[in-house]
C-alpha cells in the first residue's frame, strides 16, 4: 500500500516543475534587470522573503501601473 502511494507522490513531483526562488539580494545583484528595475526592488520586495521571477514581474507590473496621485 505505501509502495503506492510513494509511486503517486513520485510521479506528481516530476509533473511539476519547481520554480526557482531568488531573495531580494539575489535580484539585486542579478544582471537580469536594470539599475532603475533594481531602485523599484528595493522598495517592493522584502528582506528575508524568496521570489520567482513572475512573482516580481507581476509585482513589478501592478508598481508601473498604478495611479500617481
Amino acid at each position: 500500500m505505501s509502495d503506492v502511494k510513494e509511486e503517486r507522490t513520485t510521479k506528481a513531483a516530476k509533473a511539476a516543475p519547481v520554480e526557482p526562488r531568488f531573495s531580494k539580494e539575489q535580484f539585486l545583484q542579478s544582471t537580469m534587470y536594470s539599475n532603475a528595475e533594481k531602485d523599484v526592488f528595493v522598495a517592493l520586495l522584502q528582506d528575508g522573503q524568496t521570489y520567482t521571477h513572475e512573482e516580481v514581474q507581476r509585482q513589478m507590473n501592478a508598481f508601473k501601473s498604478r495611479e500617481v496621485r
